[in-house]
């Protein structure tokens, strides 16, 4: 039996805040909420679009650790 792929993840920068979700796999790509939080100092925000600072590998926070790794 193979093990499932993890879902992806995409975050976008709005109302001052992050808002991540989750790609449901075989809705063509529709996307589920999957969580809200404030940027980090160093976060660098460019329109929609996060990048974390550097370290961007490493579980941030504990709210964070619950969601799968974004494709680069």
């Amino acid at each position: 039996m193979t093990p499932e792929q993890p879902p992806k993840a995409i975050a976008r920068h709005r109302d001052g805040e992050i808002h991540a979700y989750a790609v449901v796999p075989g809705a063509f790509g529709t996307l589920e909420p999957a969580a809200v939080f404030r940027p980090r100092a160093g976060d660098e925000v460019a329109e929609s679009v996060v990048r974390p600072r550097s370290g961007a590998g490493r579980v941030r926070d504990a709210e964070r650790s619950r969601l799968p790794r974004a494709p680069r």
